[in-house]
């Protein structure tokens, strides 16, 4: 039915997202970056976690912003640096990550990243480069796309149509999508050309966690994966879950 696959992943942007986010990229030909649209509740647009400290548990790294209507699209939202929160999470990840396999290593990148990150303003921006920044150590290539340009346009459209119609104009026709949002996919119906794809890595990390499962903690930034684990084995892991799981070799 798929002679050739153009697979669409589509996410907010996401602050230094968690491995099933870099999952989504690598998994797909096109990646749309959900621009256009309020941020959701609890959402991770302005915020990630690590570990806290050399302990079990786990603490936020929020961005902080200036204010903002409680309707504002994403891409309008900017960060208020009128205080120093990138020494602050930096601080923070040494203190959790200090005595990790692979500090020494990257350590270093990730403070010249902070430095530069300095450069950009809106929330969008900031989540970008440092999505691409990681994209660089993982030695990921995807092509990347904004909803707002795709689209072109306001929308009333709603998350399942506007999702649709960004897969149309990408020529997708393959929607890999978050298991979460099968709650406003239920029995919607999808074009004949457009198959839909489940991603289920979650599930697979709580059954196969890349360090102790005593000490794994699913969701945190993909900074304790590369600290713990290093990019080549995160890629092992996403090529060993996706050939299990034959997401797209049957279509």
């Amino acid at each position: 039915m798929f002679s050739h696959k153009n697979i669409i992943a589509i996410h907010q942007p996401q602050y230094i997202p968690s491995l099933p986010y870099f999952h989504k990229i690598y998994s797909s030909n096109k990646f749309v970056i959900l621009d256009d649209v309020q941020q959701t509740k609890k959402s991770f647009v302005k915020r990630t976690l690590i570990k806290k400290d050399i302990t079990n548990s786990q603490t936020y790294l929020t961005i902080p912003t200036k204010k903002h209507s409680d309707y504002s699209l994403i891409k309008d939202i900017y960060a208020n640096d009128i205080t120093d929160w990138r020494n602050d999470h930096l601080r923070k990840i040494k203190a959790a990550y200090s005595k990790t396999k692979n500090y020494i290593k990257y350590i270093p990148l990730l403070e010249s990243f902070f430095l530069e990150s300095k450069n950009f303003k809106s929330i969008v921006d900031i989540n970008v480069f440092f999505l691409k920044k990681i994209l660089d150590l993982l030695e990921l290539r995807r092509d990347f796309y904004f909803s707002s340009k795709v689209l072109n346009k306001n929308t009333n459209l709603n998350a399942h149509n506007r999702n649709l119609e960004i897969c149309l104009k990408l020529n997708g026709n393959i929607y890999f999508s978050g298991e979460g949002a099968k709650k406003y996919q239920k029995d919607k119906i999808f074009p004949n050309n457009i198959k839909m794809v489940y991603q289920d890595i979650w599930s697979y990390l709580d059954k196969n966690p890349y360090t102790n499962k005593d000490k794994f903690i699913n969701g945190l930034s993909i900074l304790d994966a590369i600290f713990l684990i290093g990019p080549s084995r995160i890629l092992e892991i996403f090529k060993i879950h996706n050939d299990n799981k034959n997401y797209f070799n049957s279509l």
